[in-house]
């Protein structure tokens, strides 16, 4: 689809973090903490998983130049497309950070599952609908910073985060900044570990 810029499905066991379009994945971790990745079954026969481990996280420069309203210096319109499976119930995961900059420990993340299985951010509002532990899901995180934030699971719309503002913490750095998206870990190595079977990158809101 257009403004897909970064796609992964973790089919190639021997390099975790190849991509399909776009810029690799670079491996990540927090300090003190030996990186974990492992190839594990994605949800059909042929898809490839990842399982990134507590303290673990991925990497990414996207390349986005700045985009939203006139006089915008960071990435405001993106959509993430994220296949995941929680292996466990009752706790924490992270699925990326947005104004860290490419520090993990600068603060918390930017969107979760909590130990209710709801997904979102307290700024946006959790879903309503808990996903449930053991299968696998797609969610969608739909930004237009300035007019919309949107959380969609399983194709349905599951929290609308409102507008919220541009240049702030949900918008991304741009190539003009750090340029980075970190993914699937945290900023104090509490979250548990997820399974990934495909990730997709936008530059626009889907």
């Amino acid at each position: 689809p257009t403004g897909l810029r970064h796609h992964f499905r973790f089919d190639n066991s021997a390099n975790l973090e190849l991509a399909t379009v776009g810029n690799n994945l670079v491996r990540g971790n927090l300090p003190g903490v030996t990186p974990a990745f492992a190839a594990v079954a994605g949800p059909i026969a042929g898809n490839g998983a990842v399982e990134i481990g507590t303290g673990s996280l991925y990497r990414l420069n996207m390349d986005f130049d700045p985009n939203g309203p006139v006089g915008a210096t960071r990435v405001n319109r993106f959509s993430l497309v994220i296949d995941f499976y929680l292996p466990t119930t009752g706790v924490w995961y992270a699925f990326h950070a947005s104004d860290n900059d490419g520090n993990p420990t600068h603060s918390d993340w930017d969107s979760f599952v909590r130990p209710a299985g709801t997904v979102g951010l307290f700024r946006t509002g959790y879903s309503q609908y808990a996903v449930p532990a053991m299968q696998w899901h797609r969610l969608v995180i739909s930004a237009d910073l300035g007019t919309s934030y949107k959380y969609y699971i399983d194709g349905q719309l599951a929290q609308d985060g409102g507008p919220d503002s541009v240049d702030r913490r949900l918008s991304l750095p741009s190539l003009n900044g750090a340029n980075q998206l970190m993914l699937f870990g945290d900023d104090d190595g509490d979250d548990a570990p997820i399974r990934i079977a495909e990730l997709g990158v936008y530059d626009r809101a889907l």
